[in-house]
């Protein structure tokens, strides 16, 4: 039987041959991307990616309304720069829940992750979101530039120096540092809970004035940290501040997927 099929396929193609060509997977189009995001147990520094904004409700889902991202994610928290406060969303909370938890502490209610910006994400394990397919979020010195002064969540692909090039407005040589477009730059390593740290002024001093900064404090040297699309800490105004941290949620536990 295996040798009858074996034979009428490659008739099939013989015969047919643009009939061949349309069962090829079909190709993301340029500027689309698709992603499913792998996040570690624990506390995640990640970014939107998309040119769209997501919709935190129907994105991860919750106690009443829940989706694929509900039963492993237990909660998220967008920082907003102009009122300095975080916004917090629990897929373990109905949306009730979410709002009166929200009012009771003090926080604003995460209702959009806007296009480029980051956020952290609190896992039960290690696993993978669910996919997302759209339009990709293009960072550019104009809008790294509007954004506020202060701390900033935004999306880093590539090294923390590199970074800060793609950022700036100068057309000067990659042996030019730019000191101008953020003070610090903080990423998360959720392997060794550490944050990994990148600060233009002192990659410009050059040596191992960076490194031994970032030894000295308990910090990873990120100059030339390779960081996979996930979310950084930009800090616009002062050198020495360290990134604000998500409160804690003791009292909100893991549902069970019915």
């Amino acid at each position: 039987m295996s040798r009858v099929i074996g034979i009428l396929l490659f008739s099939l193609q013989s015969i047919f041959p643009a009939v061949a060509q349309t069962v090829t997977p079909p190709q993301t189009p340029p500027g689309v991307i698709a992603v499913q995001q792998s996040v570690q147990a624990g506390f995640n520094l990640l970014v939107n990616r998309f040119a769209f904004a997501l919709d935190v409700a129907n994105t991860f889902g919750s106690r009443d309304y829940p989706n694929d991202a509900t039963w492993t994610t237990q909660t998220i928290w967008v920082w907003n720069t102009a009122s300095s406060n975080w916004e917090f969303w629990s897929p373990q909370l109905t949306l009730e829940e979410n709002a009166n938890y929200a009012q009771e502490h003090g926080y604003g209610m995460a209702t959009v992750i806007n296009p480029g910006q980051g956020y952290w994400l609190n896992s039960a394990y290690n696993t993978s979101l669910p996919r997302i397919v759209g339009e990709e979020f293009q960072m550019t010195p104009e809008k790294f530039s509007s954004l506020p002064d202060g701390w900033n969540i935004v999306g880093v692909s590539g090294t923390p120096s590199q970074f800060n090039r793609a950022v700036d407005f100068s057309s000067g040589t990659s042996c030019v540092v730019p000191t101008g477009n953020f003070e610090t730059l903080w990423a998360w390593e959720p392997g060794t809970s550490k944050w990994i740290f990148y600060a233009p002024k002192l990659e410009a001093m050059g040596g191992t004035v960076a490194a031994d900064f970032a030894t000295a404090h308990g910090y990873l040297d990120g100059t030339w940290w390779w960081l996979q699309f996930v979310g950084a800490w930009a800090n616009k105004i002062k050198f020495s501040q360290v990134p604000p941290t998500p409160g804690t949620t003791q009292n909100i536990c893991l549902g069970t997927k019915g």
